[in-house]
């Protein structure tokens, strides 16, 4: 796998381009519903197929932006753009495009 910003990844094969979260987080109990137990486990979410990196790129950019403004319990559209701004900083650096 290949990273692209901390928790995010991707993999190429002869079709395309797989984006997929990656990280650690609290294990369930089996039969509570919203009742975790003090374990994590590691797991790895397959957040999408993509004919082009730049696909890959841009779906990354719209998970990871997703993902921090719940966990930052975003309300107005301009936190949101300014943490997609933020994310898209932290992909273009991750990028060097000045290497093509």
């Amino acid at each position: 796998m290949i990273k692209i910003i901390e928790g995010f990844y991707f993999e190429q094969d002869r079709n395309g381009f797989t984006l997929f979260e990656v990280g650690k987080k609290q294990k369930g109990v089996f039969g509570k519903v919203n009742e975790k137990s003090n374990e994590t486990v590691d797991y790895q979410d397959t957040l999408g197929y993509y004919g082009t990196i730049q696909g890959v790129l841009e779906g990354c950019l719209k998970h990871a932006a997703r993902k921090a403004a719940d966990s930052a319990g975003t309300k107005q559209i301009g936190d949101y753009i300014e943490i997609m701004k933020q994310i898209a900083n932290e992909i273009k650096q991750s990028v060097d495009v000045t290497a093509f």
